[in-house]
Formats: C-alpha cells, sequence, structure tokens
C-alpha cells in the first residue's frame, strides 16, 4: 500500500512516514498540497494536513477533487484547530483527527478506508 504524508511540520513527516512502514507501507512525503499534486501516481490513500503555507489542506482538496474525480484516493485530514474539522468535511474527507494523532484509531481508519476501496 503506498500512502502519501502531506504536512508542513517535518516532525510529524517523519514519525508518521517510520510508523507507518512498520506496517509495510510505502509512504512518500509532501511538505504541502502543490507538492503532493505532483505525487500521486499509485497513491492508495492520503494523510493530509489542513493548515500549510504554499497550498493548504482545503484547496489540495479542492484542487484532487477536480483532476481525478471519483477516483481519488481516500484522505484522511489531521490538524491542530478544531473549527476546520467543518471545512475539512465539507470538501470531501474521508475522516478527519485532531493533533496529537491517536495512533491505535489512525491505523484502524486506515485500514477500514483502504479495505472498502479494494485495495
Amino acid at each position: 500500500m503506498k500512502v502519501l504524508v502531506v504536512d508542513d511540520d517535518a516532525v510529524s513527516r517523519l514519525f508518521l512516514k517510520n510508523l507507518l512502514k512498520k506496517f509495510n507501507s510505502d509512504v512518500v512525503v509532501a511538505e504541502n498540497g502543490a507538492q503532493a499534486l505532483k505525487m500521486l501516481d499509485g497513491v492508495d490513500i492520503i494523510i493530509l494536513d489542513l493548515i500549510m503555507p504554499v497550498m493548504d489542506g482545503v484547496t489540495f482538496m479542492k484542487v484532487l477533487k477536480e483532476l481525478l474525480k471519483e477516483k481519488r484516493p481516500p484522505v484522511i485530514a489531521v490538524t491542530t484547530d478544531d473549527d476546520k474539522k467543518e471545512e475539512a468535511r465539507e470538501v470531501g474527507v474521508d475522516a478527519i483527527f485532531i493533533k496529537p494523532i491517536p495512533i491505535p484509531q489512525l491505523l484502524s481508519t486506515i485500514e477500514e478506508l483502504t479495505h472498502s476501496k479494494g485495495v
């Protein structure tokens, strides 16, 4: 399974990359939404920070939906701002977590979303 982690925080990217590799995932990372749009090939699921410079998560979702339509991979949004949850739901994220991310719930959500898409 190929996971794209999109987060402007280097520590968060490294933590998620190392965590997911332990579960046999191929992990690619991007610092912002603009960079992530260039890395979508073969991605099975995206973990997306909502608050980033250059292109934030909400804008990324709007562009992703336009580019890939119904073929887009599932997206799990993460944020430190509880007020962003509603906006994230409106742009179509499949799940959302407030940082710090609850790891057991994240892993079970990844499992659930990728199996429902046949990954």
